[in-house]
């Protein structure tokens, strides 16, 4: 579901008002909080969050817990602009942010991250052609690899960043043109050309799936 900022403002106080991990919200000037507050409760009573009476409703219970779990989970990851949280009961949180006043959140069943980002980049559906040189790992300095970016359209480009609390583990981004493929590990100035199913299987690794029981062919 899409929430407005001022929304989302409203559910996080409901818990503890504090800071939500990769997803930095501004309070509106004080001249705009009678505004944003009288959105806020029409909003609710719209989505029937609130009832005539401004009393949460059973449909409040999903986007607060969501929000819950997802402040809590201690361990995060970036994608682009979506932030996930992995929950204790095995489930994903996921914020997309829309713009800086919407965001949609959802509560998904992990395997579903991996199909989606899939549906979203055509070079990872590739067919999976044998290359012997494949994956060839080359050092390149950060300025370097900056100037390789230069014609890369942003829809082609995957930023993966893994979060244990507020410490990065790792940052990579994937990009591609045309038949050709990469990874940049921004830690390690290392760029890694990738085909289709060397990028899908370095993707899954990054995002926590473990290859050891899939069949070869799956990927």
């Amino acid at each position: 579901m899409i929430f407005s900022k001022g929304e989302i403002i409203a559910f996080n106080s409901i818990l503890d008002s504090k800071e939500i991990p990769g997803v930095k919200i501004n309070m509106p000037p004080l001249s705009e909080h009678n505004q944003m507050i009288t959105d806020v409760q029409s909003s609710f009573r719209e989505k029937r969050i609130t009832d005539k009476n401004g009393k949460l409703t059973p449909k409040a219970v999903l986007p607060i817990r969501s929000l819950e779990d997802y402040k809590s989970a201690g361990r995060y990851l970036y994608l682009n602009n979506i932030r996930i949280s992995f929950n204790k009961d095995k489930s994903i949180t996921v914020i997309k942010i829309l713009d800086e006043n919407s965001y949609e959140m959802v509560r998904l069943n992990r395997d579903f991250l991996f199909i989606d980002i899939l549906k979203q980049c055509d070079y990872l559906c590739g067919a999976y052609e044998p290359d012997p040189q494949s994956p060839i790992k080359t050092s390149m300095i950060f300025a370097l690899w900056e100037n390789t970016m230069a014609d890369i359209k942003i829809e082609n480009t995957l930023t993966i960043r893994n979060v244990d609390g507020q410490r990065d583990e790792d940052a990579y981004v994937f990009y591609w043109k045309g038949s050709e493929g990469y990874v940049y590990d921004l830690e390690n100035k290392e760029r890694t050309a990738l085909g289709s199913r060397d990028m899908r299987i370095t993707i899954a690794e990054r995002l926590g799936y473990d290859l050891m029981g899939g069949e070869e062919y799956a990927w």
